[in-house]
């Protein structure tokens, strides 16, 4: 358990680094974070923080749903601060500075974050110690209404994108929706089940951590 919690630790600050890499490139974000960086710019509030309150609000969403809360919903509120911390840290702080000297540049890092990222929710996935919060919520609704995990979170996707195109007509707030948020949508996935099927169980064999 003790290895379970460190490698689940470790991978939480990888996910908040490379989504913070991913912020800084500005080439455009997925739709969860995109929603976040737009709406906490109009709030002149941190990307970090207003994405904490963005996935605890998920949490909330779970507890009525479920009409009970349990421990593995706590440890959802828990990841929820840690990560908007971490995102925080790293982007208003390590990365502060961080430019590119080419476009070229800006899209191979883009792509080694988003892979480090898949890498990251990939191993937290595996373990199956705790979920995502928006993966949960969507996860929690796809059993209520029988419908498809898949589509329900693709749907998410889709409201979170319109909720940005209105922030930025409505509140002149910046468009983060670009040419990264098609690419992200085209590679995340697949760069997750590359991992779920060639590198957990490598992983496993290896005793990195157990099925």
């Amino acid at each position: 358990m003790i290895k379970k919690i460190t490698i689940m630790l470790l991978s939480i600050i990888l996910c908040a680094f490379s989504v913070s890499v991913v912020l800084k490139c500005a080439i455009g974000v997925g739709a969860w974070d995109a929603f976040s960086q737009t709406a906490s710019g109009i709030l002149k509030m941190k990307v970090g923080t207003f994405s904490m309150f963005m996935n605890i609000s998920c949490v909330v969403g779970q507890i009525i749903i479920k009409k009970q809360f349990k421990v593995a919903l706590a440890m959802q509120i828990v990841l929820s601060v840690c990560l908007g911390i971490l995102i925080n840290f790293f982007y208003y702080q390590i990365l502060a500075n961080m430019q590119f000297n080419s476009y070229l540049s800006t899209i191979l890092v883009f792509l080694l974050a988003n892979a480090s990222c898949a890498f990251a929710v990939g191993t937290v996935t595996a373990q199956n110690i705790i979920s995502f919060p928006l993966e949960g919520l969507c996860m929690t609704i796809a059993v209520k209404t029988g419908k498809p995990f898949g589509k329900i979170r693709q749907q998410a996707d889709i409201i979170t994108m319109i909720f940005v195109v209105v922030l930025v007509l409505v509140f002149d707030g910046q468009m983060t929706i670009r040419e990264g948020t098609v690419i992200g949508m085209l590679i995340f996935g697949p760069l997750l089940d590359i991992y779920m099927r060639h590198i957990k169980p490598w992983m496993i064999k290896k005793q990195v951590f157990e099925d």
